[in-house]
């Protein structure tokens, strides 16, 4: 060791002054990378989700088989969580795929893989009702908002009498994710998933309730009912509640700023669908109206009165055929004319359909007092923006107070204090890792710096041969052996040298 250490002391003694900073720059960049490696090896891999919300029985599937492939794992979350190096989370989580892992809360119909000839017929039926339950579990879990689910199946056995056969029911238990509520839409998909997955289940017979106790199906099943209309008519205005409260909200944040308005609106629609028939005669107009139909007779009479009277026949029968005595010549015309008028009749059907607008209420907070003048302006902006009616006794009422933000700024500062938290923890490890490289290259500086000066200090055996050599020489003249000397002496130090000649200048 000591050996190899002259040697490589000999070998930076004879590099030149640029040679020897560039090969203390290689050491000290190697060190402080090595340092860099041993952080990082110190703190070990970044690891990095595998899978989440797992199953007791899936997690333990999962940590088995990352046992057997000689894996790096954590657990987290209570054991739900499996934590595995970042490099590795895609390789494992298709290794982890194509054994079937995981497999989800319950039994799916994997359970029938498992043929046994001693198996009967009852417990073919069960195990295939615990996989259809576990199927159906399965596929409703993956149904946004939706932790995790439990369904049940209850499947009468056929009868061969009509009577006395009875209906299959099912009953779906829904755990949510915080915070989170299912549309009407949600759980009739869910209604109609079940129902068509099971053979002769009808969707009447399918309950959805969730783990806080609530009946989701109510009213889903007929439309026609009186829940299934309320819970419909309640929905209808809750969106129209909402939909002109955004489009006001919307409107005044843009002039007093976002978290400075509150707006609420209180709508009562009439959900009564009204049909209503009419029929309205009115008069004809003018003298002639609306002529229907027209009967005209005319009668034209021109002869001789020579005839006696009392002739048989149509003529003598006639009042007005009567000829008068004495004989001549005589003319007859009669007209005739009917007319029929039409009655004018209006026939309407007018149908209402549910939904119309009763009244309105608006109430509209903001934040700060407020001048006669701009609460009026925010009135008539309000008023025309959601089509305000006075006559039907629509009203609005704005109000100008200061809100109370205390909650909200200590959540503000709570977050931000965590989030500075976090950031002075990632600055502290990058100062420490920042001057433990500075110092690792101090200390490697200073080690090969001492370790140099100790070496020139120390008396070199092998320079003393040179001198023997110089006795054996013939004398040389002085001049000769001090510019030698001279040269020698600036090549092995250089700096003692430069420093020499400096002072010289300086006097």
């Amino acid at each position: 060791m000591s050996t190899a250490l002259n040697q490589l002391t000999q070998i930076f003694q004879g590099l030149s002054m640029t040679q020897r900073v560039i090969v203390v720059a290689l050491g000290l960049g190697i060190f402080s990378v090595l340092v860099y490696w041993s952080f990082q090896a110190a703190q070990g891999p970044e690891m990095v989700p595998l899978f989440t919300d797992l199953d007791p029985q899936d997690a333990s599937e999962i940590a088995d088989a990352l046992d057997e492939e000689g894996m790096v794992y954590e657990l987290a979350d209570g054991g739900t969580t499996i934590l595995v190096p970042a490099e590795d989370v895609y390789r494992l989580r298709l290794r982890m795929v194509s054994r079937g892992l995981p497999r989800g809360s319950g039994v799916g119909l994997e359970i029938m893989d498992r043929t046994d000839l001693a198996m009967t017929d009852f417990e073919r039926h069960i195990n295939f009702m615990r996989g259809l339950q576990g199927e159906l579990a399965r596929t409703i879990s993956q149904i946004s908002g939706v932790k995790a689910a439990k369904v049940h199946l209850v499947i009468p056995e056929p009868s061969l009498f009509i009577s006395e056969r009875e209906e299959a029911s099912a009953a779906v238990l829904l755990e949510l994710n915080p915070g989170v509520k299912l549309e009407e839409e949600q759980v009739r998909a869910i209604v109609h998933l079940v129902a068509h997955s099971v053979e002769g289940l009808a969707e009447s017979n399918v309950t959805v309730v969730d783990s806080r106790g609530h009946l989701l199906s109510a009213g889903l099943n007929d439309e026609h009912s009186v829940n299934g209309s309320v819970a419909s008519f309640l929905h209808t205005e809750r969106a129209f509640e909402a939909s002109l409260q955004d489009s006001v909200q919307s409107l005044l944040e843009q002039v007093f700023g976002p978290g400075n308005v509150i707006v609420r609106v209180k709508a009562e629609l009439n959900f009564d669908e009204q049909v209503i028939n009419r029929n309205l005669f009115q008069p004809v107009s003018g003298d002639e109206g609306i002529v229907r139909s027209i009967q005209e007779l005319e009668e034209i009479f021109s002869g001789d009165a020579g005839v006696a009277a009392g002739v048989a026949g149509a003529d003598s029968n006639l009042p007005s055929y009567q000829t008068p005595e004495g004989g001549g010549t005589s003319q007859y015309t009669r007209t005739e004319s009917i007319k029929n008028y039409e009655i004018n009749e209006i026939s309407e059907r007018i149908v209402v359909a549910p939904g119309t607008v009763k009244r309105l209420s608006v109430a509209v907070v903001i934040n700060g007092d407020l001048t006669p003048e701009q609460e009026a302006a925010v009135r008539d902006t309000v008023s025309a923006a959601i089509g305000l009616d006075p006559s039907r006794t629509d009203q609005i009422t704005v109000s100008g107070m200061v809100f109370d933000t205390t909650l909200a700024e200590q959540l503000k500062a709570s977050l931000q204090s965590d989030e500075a938290a976090r950031q002075a923890a990632r600055e502290r490890q990058q100062r420490l890792m920042y001057y433990s490289a500075i110092a690792a290259g101090v200390v490697l500086v200073l080690t090969v710096g001492l370790f140099v000066l100790a070496r020139r200090r120390r008396p070199q055996p092998r320079l003393q041969q040179p001198a023997v050599e110089e006795k054996e020489e013939p004398p040389e003249p002085e001049a000769e052996r001090l510019r030698k000397e001279i040269m020698r002496l600036a090549r092995r130090s250089p700096e003692d040298v430069a420093t020499l000649i400096k002072t010289w200048l300086a006097e």
